[in-house]
Protein backbone atom coordinates (compact mmCIF):
# COMPACT_ATOMS: atom_id res chain seq x y z
CA UNK A 1 0.00 0.00 0.00
CA UNK A 2 2.84 2.53 0.81
CA UNK A 3 4.38 2.03 -2.64
CA UNK A 4 1.44 2.73 -4.64
CA UNK A 5 1.28 6.10 -2.77
CA UNK A 6 4.32 6.80 -3.18
CA UNK A 7 5.00 6.44 -6.43
CA UNK A 8 1.86 7.83 -7.67
CA UNK A 9 1.56 10.00 -10.54
CA UNK A 10 2.37 13.59 -9.81
CA UNK A 11 2.37 16.66 -11.96
CA UNK A 12 5.90 18.16 -12.25
CA UNK A 13 5.27 21.65 -10.51
CA UNK A 14 7.23 23.90 -12.93
CA UNK A 15 5.51 23.00 -16.00
CA UNK A 16 2.70 20.65 -15.46
CA UNK A 17 3.80 17.15 -17.02
CA UNK A 18 2.97 14.37 -15.44
CA UNK A 19 6.11 12.09 -13.81
CA UNK A 20 6.48 10.35 -10.85
CA UNK A 21 8.28 10.00 -7.42
CA UNK A 22 10.61 7.60 -8.57
CA UNK A 23 11.70 10.39 -11.45
CA UNK A 24 14.83 12.66 -10.58
CA UNK A 25 14.33 15.54 -13.35
CA UNK A 26 10.87 16.01 -15.54
CA UNK A 27 11.62 15.17 -18.59
CA UNK A 28 9.97 17.98 -20.29
CA UNK A 29 11.21 20.81 -18.64
CA UNK A 30 13.83 19.42 -16.50
CA UNK A 31 12.83 20.67 -13.44
CA UNK A 32 14.67 18.10 -10.39
CA UNK A 33 12.01 16.50 -8.16
CA UNK A 34 13.92 15.70 -5.05
CA UNK A 35 11.62 13.00 -2.56
CA UNK A 36 13.39 13.20 0.25
CA UNK A 37 12.48 17.20 0.22
CA UNK A 38 8.98 16.82 -0.82
CA UNK A 39 6.35 19.03 0.08
CA UNK A 40 3.07 18.42 1.61
CA UNK A 41 0.30 19.73 -1.51
CA UNK A 42 -2.17 20.70 1.27
CA UNK A 43 0.06 22.76 3.78
CA UNK A 44 3.23 23.11 2.08
CA UNK A 45 5.22 21.35 5.33
CA UNK A 46 8.24 19.57 4.18
CA UNK A 47 7.75 15.86 4.78
CA UNK A 48 9.35 13.21 6.03
CA UNK A 49 11.02 10.32 4.48
CA UNK A 50 8.98 7.19 3.38
CA UNK A 51 5.73 8.72 5.32
CA UNK A 52 2.40 8.09 3.77
CA UNK A 53 0.15 11.31 5.52
CA UNK A 54 1.49 14.74 6.13
CA UNK A 55 2.42 14.64 9.78
CA UNK A 56 1.48 18.27 10.25
CA UNK A 57 -2.25 18.22 8.36
CA UNK A 58 -2.94 14.55 7.94
CA UNK A 59 -3.28 14.91 3.83
CA UNK A 60 -2.67 11.76 2.04
CA UNK A 61 0.68 12.58 0.52
CA UNK A 62 0.81 13.60 -3.15
CA UNK A 63 4.46 14.80 -3.77
CA UNK A 64 5.38 18.00 -5.51
CA UNK A 65 8.52 18.84 -7.18
CA UNK A 66 10.34 21.28 -4.45
CA UNK A 67 11.76 23.61 -6.93
CA UNK A 68 15.24 26.23 -5.71
CA UNK A 69 16.54 29.26 -7.55
CA UNK A 70 19.43 28.43 -10.10
CA UNK A 71 18.89 24.72 -10.58
CA UNK A 72 19.42 25.02 -14.06
CA UNK A 73 22.45 23.83 -15.14
CA UNK A 74 25.04 21.84 -18.29
CA UNK A 75 22.82 18.14 -17.01
CA UNK A 76 19.51 19.55 -17.56
CA UNK A 77 19.94 22.12 -20.22
CA UNK A 78 21.69 18.86 -22.40
CA UNK A 79 18.37 16.95 -21.36
CA UNK A 80 16.14 19.59 -23.01
CA UNK A 81 18.84 20.15 -26.01
CA UNK A 82 19.62 23.27 -25.24
CA UNK A 83 22.85 25.18 -24.28
CA UNK A 84 23.89 29.06 -22.95
CA UNK A 85 23.60 31.22 -26.02
CA UNK A 86 27.72 32.98 -26.40
CA UNK A 87 28.45 36.64 -26.99
CA UNK A 88 28.29 36.16 -31.05
CA UNK A 89 24.29 34.65 -31.48
CA UNK A 90 23.57 37.27 -28.66
CA UNK A 91 25.20 40.13 -30.57
CA UNK A 92 23.67 39.23 -33.88
CA UNK A 93 19.56 39.03 -32.30
CA UNK A 94 20.88 42.51 -30.69
CA UNK A 95 21.33 43.87 -33.87
CA UNK A 96 18.86 42.74 -35.89
CA UNK A 97 16.30 44.18 -33.36
CA UNK A 98 17.81 47.26 -33.41
CA UNK A 99 17.47 47.54 -37.25
CA UNK A 100 14.10 46.49 -36.59
CA UNK A 101 14.02 49.19 -33.78
CA UNK A 102 15.39 51.85 -36.48
CA UNK A 103 12.98 50.79 -39.29
CA UNK A 104 10.11 51.35 -36.88
CA UNK A 105 10.89 54.50 -35.87
CA UNK A 106 11.68 55.78 -39.75
CA UNK A 107 8.40 54.63 -40.50
CA UNK A 108 7.11 56.54 -37.74
CA UNK A 109 9.42 59.90 -38.66
CA UNK A 110 7.38 59.21 -42.65
CA UNK A 111 3.78 59.09 -40.48
CA UNK A 112 4.52 62.68 -38.90
CA UNK A 113 6.42 64.63 -41.67
CA UNK A 114 3.35 63.35 -43.82
CA UNK A 115 0.74 65.08 -41.94
CA UNK A 116 1.79 68.80 -41.26
CA UNK A 117 -0.32 69.00 -38.57
CA UNK A 118 1.57 66.29 -36.40
CA UNK A 119 5.03 68.13 -37.69
CA UNK A 120 3.70 71.40 -36.31
CA UNK A 121 2.46 69.70 -32.98
CA UNK A 122 5.60 67.06 -32.43
CA UNK A 123 8.64 68.86 -34.14
CA UNK A 124 10.40 68.94 -30.74
CA UNK A 125 10.81 65.03 -31.36
CA UNK A 126 13.21 65.71 -34.18
CA UNK A 127 15.78 67.48 -31.31
CA UNK A 128 19.07 65.64 -31.05
CA UNK A 129 18.46 64.98 -27.39
CA UNK A 130 14.81 64.17 -27.24
CA UNK A 131 15.93 62.04 -30.39
CA UNK A 132 18.35 60.09 -28.21
CA UNK A 133 15.67 59.77 -25.03
CA UNK A 134 13.21 58.48 -27.31
CA UNK A 135 15.39 55.66 -29.22
CA UNK A 136 16.57 54.42 -25.67
CA UNK A 137 12.67 54.60 -24.60
CA UNK A 138 12.27 52.56 -27.76
CA UNK A 139 14.86 49.73 -27.29
CA UNK A 140 13.49 49.52 -23.50
CA UNK A 141 9.74 49.37 -24.52
CA UNK A 142 10.33 47.05 -27.81
CA UNK A 143 12.39 44.26 -25.45
CA UNK A 144 9.82 44.60 -22.00
CA UNK A 145 7.36 43.67 -24.64
CA UNK A 146 8.11 41.04 -26.49
CA UNK A 147 10.16 39.33 -23.39
CA UNK A 148 6.97 39.36 -21.07
CA UNK A 149 5.04 37.78 -23.82
CA UNK A 150 7.01 35.07 -25.61
CA UNK A 151 10.59 35.20 -23.41
CA UNK A 152 12.74 35.89 -26.55
CA UNK A 153 12.22 38.84 -28.99
CA UNK A 154 12.19 38.63 -33.09
CA UNK A 155 16.25 38.90 -33.40
CA UNK A 156 16.53 36.39 -30.76
CA UNK A 157 13.56 33.90 -31.94
CA UNK A 158 15.36 33.85 -35.69
CA UNK A 159 18.48 32.95 -33.85
CA UNK A 160 17.04 30.24 -31.75
CA UNK A 161 17.46 32.32 -28.33
CA UNK A 162 14.96 32.44 -25.36
CA UNK A 163 15.42 34.45 -22.09
CA UNK A 164 14.90 32.41 -18.93
CA UNK A 165 14.91 33.57 -15.22
CA UNK A 166 17.04 32.12 -12.45
CA UNK A 167 13.75 32.51 -9.99
CA UNK A 168 11.33 31.84 -12.20
CA UNK A 169 9.98 28.56 -14.78
CA UNK A 170 8.56 29.23 -18.03
CA UNK A 171 8.31 32.50 -19.53
CA UNK A 172 9.13 35.62 -18.30
CA UNK A 173 7.00 37.65 -15.90
CA UNK A 174 6.65 41.46 -16.62
CA UNK A 175 8.60 42.77 -14.03
CA UNK A 176 12.10 41.05 -14.66
CA UNK A 177 11.52 41.38 -18.38
CA UNK A 178 11.04 45.61 -17.54
CA UNK A 179 13.95 45.20 -14.91
CA UNK A 180 16.22 43.75 -17.49
CA UNK A 181 15.45 45.72 -20.25
CA UNK A 182 16.24 48.62 -18.13
CA UNK A 183 19.39 47.55 -17.01
CA UNK A 184 20.44 47.80 -21.14
CA UNK A 185 21.58 51.32 -20.03
CA UNK A 186 23.86 50.09 -17.17
CA UNK A 187 25.17 47.43 -19.53
CA UNK A 188 26.41 49.81 -22.07
CA UNK A 189 28.34 52.02 -19.51
CA UNK A 190 32.60 52.13 -20.03
CA UNK A 191 32.37 51.14 -23.68
CA UNK A 192 29.73 48.37 -23.17
CA UNK A 193 31.53 46.44 -21.05
CA UNK A 194 28.22 45.02 -19.37
CA UNK A 195 27.30 43.64 -22.94
CA UNK A 196 30.94 42.32 -23.26
CA UNK A 197 30.86 40.24 -20.25
CA UNK A 198 29.00 37.68 -21.83
CA UNK A 199 32.09 36.61 -23.78
CA UNK A 200 33.62 36.36 -20.52
CA UNK A 201 31.45 35.44 -18.35
CA UNK A 202 31.15 31.56 -18.72
CA UNK A 203 29.71 29.09 -18.64
CA UNK A 204 26.35 31.03 -17.93
CA UNK A 205 27.48 33.66 -20.50
CA UNK A 206 25.90 36.56 -18.93
CA UNK A 207 25.96 40.25 -19.41
CA UNK A 208 25.13 42.37 -16.52
CA UNK A 209 21.72 43.05 -17.22
CA UNK A 210 21.20 39.26 -16.92
CA UNK A 211 22.74 39.36 -13.75
CA UNK A 212 20.67 42.45 -12.36
CA UNK A 213 17.55 40.84 -13.57
CA UNK A 214 18.53 37.30 -12.70
CA UNK A 215 18.32 36.10 -16.21
CA UNK A 216 20.44 34.24 -18.53
CA UNK A 217 20.18 32.79 -22.01
CA UNK A 218 19.59 29.68 -23.59
CA UNK A 219 19.80 28.46 -27.37
CA UNK A 220 17.32 25.73 -28.56
CA UNK A 221 20.23 23.22 -30.51
CA UNK A 222 17.02 21.77 -32.56
CA UNK A 223 16.51 25.13 -34.56
CA UNK A 224 18.23 25.47 -37.44
CA UNK A 225 19.72 29.48 -37.36
CA UNK A 226 21.38 29.22 -40.87
CA UNK A 227 18.18 32.28 -41.98
CA UNK A 228 18.91 34.10 -38.64
CA UNK A 229 22.35 34.12 -39.15
CA UNK A 230 22.10 35.51 -42.70
CA UNK A 231 19.70 37.93 -41.54
CA UNK A 232 21.83 39.12 -38.23
CA UNK A 233 24.69 40.11 -41.00
CA UNK A 234 22.78 41.87 -42.72
CA UNK A 235 21.34 43.60 -39.66
CA UNK A 236 24.79 44.17 -38.25
CA UNK A 237 26.11 45.86 -41.43
CA UNK A 238 22.90 48.10 -41.19
CA UNK A 239 23.61 49.08 -37.74
CA UNK A 240 26.80 49.77 -38.12
CA UNK A 241 25.36 52.25 -40.61
CA UNK A 242 22.83 53.88 -38.65
CA UNK A 243 25.73 54.38 -36.18
CA UNK A 244 28.47 56.23 -38.33
CA UNK A 245 25.58 58.12 -39.78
Amino acid sequence: MMENVINKTISCQSCGEGMTTDDKFCKKCGSPLIASEALCKNCETELLDDATFCHQCGEEIALIPLIEPDTHNDDILTSLNESYAGFWLRFGAFAIDYSLIFIMFFMIGILIGSFDFLYENLFFLFDESIEAIVGLSGIILYHSFFLSIISSTPGKKLLGLTVKSDLYKGKLIVSTSFLRSISYLLSSLIIGLGFLSVAFNKPEHKAWHDSIAKTYVVRDLNKNITLGVIVAIIATIISWGILAG
